[in-house]
């Protein structure tokens, strides 16, 4: 009854800190590229995360593994093209834009 009673608190705690996690930094872009981006942050606590992408041809989601500093790459991207993006954590939301770098070689404004 007690291992029962620890594996119940041991869960309760674990709810109670995703509903609880703070974002320490970010969302941040690093590794921009004409087809592929990364967007980071870091969390307080180990907790899982959905990033989504929206943009030409829809919107896409990524879950993504619990961890403090987190680096989701988005990949088959257009070049030169601007997306849409947001963070959730539980009920938390944080949301950002980008514009993808354009064709290497391409003589255009950036």
């Amino acid at each position: 009854m007690k291992l029962l009673r620890g594996i119940v608190c041991l869960c309760l705690l674990a709810s109670v800190a995703e509903a609880g996690s703070k974002m320490l930094k970010g969302p941040y872009l690093q590794d921009l590229a004409p087809s592929s981006i990364t967007v980071m942050w870091q969390m307080d606590e180990l907790v899982p995360a959905k990033l989504v992408v929206e943009g030409p041809g829809g919107e896409r989601t990524q879950t993504v593994a619990p961890a403090r500093i987190v680096e989701a790459r988005i990949e088959n991207l257009q070049p030169a093209t601007r997306y849409r993006y947001r963070v959730e954590v539980g009920d938390d939301v944080w949301k950002g834009e980008f514009a993808t770098a354009p064709e290497t070689g391409k003589d255009v404004p950036f």
